[in-house]
């Protein structure tokens, strides 16, 4: 069995970037709520609708489309659905040494990754910015860290069991 350098098993090292994304994901999100809260009780601003009477409305000083506002939500919602998803999809691939589950991992990662950044350009750009997005970006370099140890553990699984035991991509999303 390969060892990492704090002579932790792989497998154990998975489970705690099982665990630790996930904790580190509802953190983030707590904290960017909790300060978006902070910022419009200091300013006495309330989510308002705009004085035109449209669907739009006056949001952190800004005129933004209800729109914008639902597909943010709905976006947040389906990402939390998915990192629970990919929490135990990573604990199962760690308990059954599982490949193609650690691949599907990381591809899920990297892609939640790259969909998030894209999100928070857009959040900046449209309705506003704030110290703490970029404090984030300390988020996107243990996310790296993530993936890396996660391709670890799944090169030493394709070293030591094989690289299959005959499942198929469709179980291995199932979780079954």
């Amino acid at each position: 069995m390969f060892r990492s350098r704090f002579g932790v098993s792989l497998q154990k090292a998975t489970l705690f970037v099982a665990f630790g994304d996930l904790a580190i994901y509802i953190l983030c999100f707590l904290l960017v709520l909790l300060i978006e809260l902070w910022k419009g009780k200091n300013k006495n601003e309330d989510i308002k609708p705009a004085a035109n009477g449209t669907d739009r409305f006056w949001m952190a000083g800004k005129d933004v489309s209800i729109n914008i506002i639902v597909t943010c939500a709905i976006v947040v919602a389906v990402e939390f659905s998915v990192q629970i998803w990919m929490f135990f999809l990573l604990i199962r691939a760690s308990n059954t040494w599982n490949a193609a589950a650690c691949q599907l991992w990381i591809w899920m990662r990297v892609a939640l990754t790259i969909q998030m950044i894209i999100l928070k350009i857009i959040w900046i750009a449209v309705i506003s910015y704030s110290w703490i997005d970029f404090v984030l970006i300390l988020k996107y370099i243990v996310v790296i860290s993530e993936v890396i140890v996660v391709n670890a553990f799944r090169k030493e699984i394709i070293i030591t069991v094989g690289n299959t035991k005959g499942r198929s991509i469709l179980d291995t999303c199932l979780l079954l």
